[in-house]
Formats: structure tokens, sequence, C-alpha cells
């Protein structure tokens, strides 16, 4: 599963459990049981209009239950079909009517609350009358789907055309419940999710009917009436919460696949640098590649002993953006990156991204930092790959980045990095791709003013900046291609423990600034 993944699913969990979908699922899951019996009635009283013998109703439901519903719900539904041959009053008619269009108002307010949606439109009796016609549709489309698995040749052709069944009723759910606006999922992305809700339910009837089949035996008759009765419930709340996890993940995607309103604040990209007269031109190539070049760029040099600043200059020069440069005599990066980011903000900034003189940013960097930043974020902590031009070998290529995911599960769950001041999860962060709002950065405190062997200043801005928001967010597409220079330096073992809160850190000033 690609880092992008599971972003999706921690914010399609986020959209779910704001939702308060575990206590949307339970209400559907009691008024789909409730309504079952009543539900039947009516499916058999519909298909008595039409012609059919009661017998004949009864048959063919017991029949469509043992072909496509776990053994467990299936004998609750078989026992209930005895009594499809009785005759409807007015008011038990009422009364089905009634509880059939509660449970699809309890299902049409869950599925529109993953979506993101209001559950009504103001006018309730607009709501009421789009209840009873779904109910109707609801109604009509059980009663086909139990004559045509009735018809199916067999029982295992039965059980295939029951499954289909399945997907197009929970497919149809998730299409019409829903209002009929962006934020309902598209029709592909609805039948995607409808796919892997029909497996789901599938799957847990299959196994859990199986797992009954083998521990029931023996069992007392009443602990089997309970353990029918539970497993049924089970079956349908699980099924319930399947369809509604399906559905936000689509809602999310469908958000994300539309374009991000324009966001034409003020983006300013802060470069510190030590002594890298030799490098930095190729980071101000990458960035002069940028596809969005509507930004400014200030590079906060820290009393560097060679040309940079001439190197920066020069470059000034025929630059397609503004280019400033800052000078910081105080030794340490910490104290570059302040200096650069406070001369921004005092110029205009709006929005700031970072990042270093040895690291080439990908041409879309800019661009999707807006775009994140445009979607609400306030934090943006990018991704780091190596430097292609560097050929990396495979264990610089794989490894290494592997080893950096591993260690930020550490971090995750470091009491450093926990509490109840921290509005937003730990994420792992690298200095050379990082944003954050102006706003933010002063609300914070700023960075770290400090030298690069007395800690990881980009961290501890992260940390900082989490504790004055909860809009922080990993962001993989954000991309630069970092230098392997330190880690063919050090090795992998003292690069290892150098990111880990400095626990190895060089016997000169001289070899931590790697050249």
């Amino acid at each position: 599963m690609t880092p992008r993944w599971r972003e999706l699913l921690l914010a399609s969990h986020r959209r779910y459990t704001g939702a308060n979908g575990d206590a949307l699922a339970g209400s559907a899951t009691y008024s789909l049981l409730v309504g079952l019996v009543p539900v039947l009635l009516l499916v058999g009283a519909v298909l008595g209009w039409a012609g059919v013998a009661d017998s004949t109703v009864a048959g063919a439901v017991r029949t469509a239950a043992d072909r496509t519903l776990p053994r467990e719900v299936a004998l609750v539904v078989e026992a209930a079909a005895a009594d499809l041959g009785r005759p409807l009053t007015w008011v038990s008619t009422a009364i089905v009517l009634w509880l059939s269009v509660r449970s699809v108002r309890a299902l049409r307010t869950a599925f529109r609350a993953v979506c993101g949606q209001d559950n009504g439109s103001g006018n309730p009796v607009a709501d009421n009358l789009r209840d009873v016609w779904l109910a109707a549709a609801a109604h009509a489309a059980v009663a086909l789907a139990v004559v045509l698995v009735d018809a199916a040749p067999g029982r295992l052709a039965g059980e295939v055309v029951g499954a289909v069944l399945l997907l197009g009723l929970v497919g149809g759910a998730m299409w019409l419940l829903p209002w009929p606006d962006e934020r309902r999922p598209s029709a592909a992305r609805t039948a995607r999710a409808a796919v892997a809700a029909t497996v789901v339910v599938v799957l847990l009837g299959t196994l859990g009917g199986a797992y009954l089949d083998a521990t029931m035996p023996g069992r007392s008759a009443v602990f089997g009436l309970v353990a029918t009765l539970v497993a049924t419930a089970l079956w349908v709340s699980v099924s319930v919460r399947a369809a509604l996890r399906a559905l936000s993940i689509a809602s999310v995607v469908e958000e994300w696949a539309r374009p991000a309103p324009p966001d034409d604040r003020a983006l300013w990209v802060v470069v510190p640098a030590y002594d890298e007269a030799a490098g930095i031109g190729a980071t101000l190539v990458a960035l002069a590649a940028q596809q969005d070049r509507g930004f400014r760029l200030v590079v906060a040099d820290n009393g560097s002993t060679d040309g940079t600043v001439g190197v920066v200059e020069a470059f000034a020069a025929t630059a397609p953006f503004a280019v400033h440069v800052v000078v910081e005599t105080e030794r340490g990066v910490g104290w570059a990156v302040d200096a650069g980011v406070r001369f921004a903000i005092a110029h205009g900034a709006q929005l700031l991204a970072r990042t270093d003189a040895d690291a080439l940013p990908r041409p879309d960097w800019t661009a999707r930092i807006r775009d994140r930043f445009a979607r609400g974020a306030e934090v943006v902590a990018g991704a780091s790959v190596p430097r292609r031009d560097e050929h990396p070998t495979v264990l610089e290529r794989w490894v290494l980045p592997a080893v950096q995911r591993l260690l930020a599960v550490y971090g995750r769950y470091r009491g450093e990095h926990r509490g109840p001041d921290y509005l937003a999860p730990y994420v792992l962060t690298h200095g050379h791709s990082f944003a954050l709002t102006a706003d933010v950065y002063e609300r914070c405190g700023g960075a770290e003013r400090q030298r690069l062997e007395e800690g990881s200043e980009d961290v501890e801005l992260l940390n900082r900046a989490r504790r004055v928001t909860p809009h922080v967010v990993r962001a993989d597409e954000v991309v630069v291609e970092n230098s392997l220079r330190r880690l063919r330096s050090w090795g992998v073992r003292r690069t290892l423990l150098w990111y880990w809160d400095r626990r190895y850190v060089p016997a000169t000033p001289e070899e931590v600034h790697v050249r």
C-alpha cells in the first residue's frame, strides 16, 4: 500500500468517525432488523397482488434466502416466510410501510453523512415523499430479486445470481440515497465501492456460517437460538459498516479528484545555505524549472566563506522570480531558517516553503504545495527521495527510506511527540521538503535557533506547529530529491544515529557540514 493510500484511508476514517459512522450504522442495523419481517410480509403481499399463490411466494422466499443469505440469517427469513400467506389489514399495512420508510431513512442518513452531506433538504414534505419513493423502489427490487433467485437453475446458479443482485442493491442504495451533488461519488467510484462492500458482505456470511457450523454441534437449542439471532444482528451490522466505510472512501477520493480552488496567497521559498557554492546552482535551476513559478525566493546565507552568495546573485540576474539574499552570521541552520522566514514574512509572505541548498525539488513541488494549502492544510510535510544524479544504489534508494519510515512510526508513539497539547498527529518530516503558513509560523514561535549538531530544527518546528493547528498533513506527492553525501561520508549506522536525536555527532564542526 502506497503512502498515498494510507493517507486516503486515514482521511476516510476521519470522515467516517466525524460523521459518527458507528452510531449511524447501529441505528440502520436496528431499523433493518425491526423491519425485516414487515418487509417480507409486504413483499409477499405485492407478489400476491400480482397473482402469485401464497405457497409459491413462501417457497420462493425460502429458496432465495437459502441461496443468498448466511445460514443463520436464512433461518430467520425462512421462519418468517411461514406467515406470508396471512392477509394484511389497513393498520398492519400502515405499520409495515412506516417501518420500511424508517429503514430507508436510517440508511440515507448514514450514507449522506459519510459523503459529508446534510441529512435533509430543509423541506420535510419533500424529504418524506422521497423516502416513500425509495422504500417502494427497495420493495420492488427485493421482490424482483426473490423471483430471479428462485428461478435460477440450481443452487450454484442461484448463489451467483444472488451475489449479482446483492451488488445491484448495494450499489443502488449508494447511488440513490445520497444527494446528487458534487459530494456524491461518481457512478464509477460508487460501483467500485459497491463491489468492495459486497465482497465483504459475502465473505463475512460465508466465513461466519462455516464458523457456526463448526461450533454448533452439541450445543443446546437455546444456545442455537441465541447464536442465530446474534449472528443475524452481527452480519447485518458489519455489512452496513462495510457499505458505509466503502462509500466514505469513495467520497474522499471524489473530493480529492476535484481541482482545488485557486490559492493566490503570496508564496516564498526559503533556502538556508552554508558554503554551498559548488552545489547550490543545481538547486536554483530546479526551482527555476518549477511548473508554478509564482513565488519569491530568499536564500539565507549562514556566513559562507566561499562564493555561495555570488552564485545566488548571478542566478538572480536571469531568474524567473524575485531572489533575495539574507545574511545570518550566527552559525546554525535554525538561525538561518528563522532569519530567512522572518524576512519573507516582513515582505508579505503568507505561505512558506523550505528546501535545502543541496536538494532538488521536483518540477511540480511548489504547485503541489499550493494545492495542499488550497485544500485547507496549514502545515505540509513533503517526501524525500535520493537524488537521481548521484546514482543511488538499491540500498540507498529503497532500504534507507524504509528505515526512515520505521523511525517515523517510532516517533509517532514517542512520549515527547504525544500529549493533549498536540492538535495533530506526528508525521514524518524533512526540512528540505516542508511548508507552512506564515500565520502558523508566527503563532508557534518559529524555528528553533540552534546549530545543526544541536538538534533537528525541522522536527521541533513541526511539533511547535502541531500545538497551534490540527491541519497538518503528510504529503507524499510533494517530492524533493535529497543529497546522499552525508550517508556516503558517514555510513548507514552513523547517519541513522544522527537523525535519531543526534546520537552520533562528528567531533568537529567541519565534519558536521559534509561537502
